[in-house]
């Protein structure tokens, strides 16, 4: 295991302005290590493609849907992992650990090949049971008729893409996702995939 340093920067409109907003300081394991089939066995994960993402950021703006992000705090971190997995200690333990100790890893950890797989299962499998439907042709995105008008989530590994047809029905979706994850709010989509996302309604 080792320390893998980041700084987030803020959301501003323009990449220079961009401010720090965090420093940010992870636990990580050295994934590169595992072998297929012995401590890992899927860790594809999909993401939504470009091109469904800009058919749905269209589709929202002609139905002048409200369009937000979330992001998904720690979420390589939900659940247990699906095999047994020893590692080294990482360094900052000084005398506390024997150098030849080896620790076992009981939850999901940064850096586990099969995290991303698993994050993905555990959110798609959520939102079924909220009655969104996974769409055959990308499975990243899930759909929904609340009110007799659709509402759809696009996901782009831990980032959220919410289009609802009405603020109230928009609150209503992050409340869900928020009563089973920890979510960060991010309110109307301004970046994702390294799209700038400038909206103007007047238009």
């Amino acid at each position: 295991m080792r320390w893998v340093f980041k700084i987030k920067y803020d959301d501003s409109t323009t990449e220079a302005k961009r401010q720090v907003a965090r420093y940010k300081a992870q636990l990580v394991i050295q994934g590169y290590t595992q072998v297929q089939g012995v401590n890992v066995e899927e860790s594809y994960s999909p993401v939504i493609a470009k091109e469904i993402l800009r058919m749905m950021l269209t589709l929202g703006a002609v139905l002048n849907d409200e369009i937000d992000a979330m992001d998904a705090i720690t979420a390589y971190l939900n659940g247990e992992i699906d095999c047994e997995i020893y590692v080294k200690h990482p360094p900052g333990f000084g005398t506390a650990i024997h150098p030849r100790d080896v620790l076992r890893v009981l939850r999901r950890v940064y850096g586990l090949k099969q995290a991303p797989c698993l994050w993905f299962q555990i959110l798609a499998i959520y939102l079924r049971e909220q009655g969104y439907t996974q769409l055959v042709k990308d499975r990243c995105v899930f759909t929904k008729v609340m009110d007799g008008r659709s509402v759809n989530i696009g996901v782009y590994v831990d980032d959220l893409v919410i289009m609802a047809p009405t603020k109230d029905m928009m609150t209503t979706i992050k409340h869900v996702l928020s009563a089973r994850f920890r979510m960060h709010n991010l309110g109307p989509l301004k970046f994702i995939l390294g799209f700038h996302i400038v909206r103007d309604r007047s238009q």
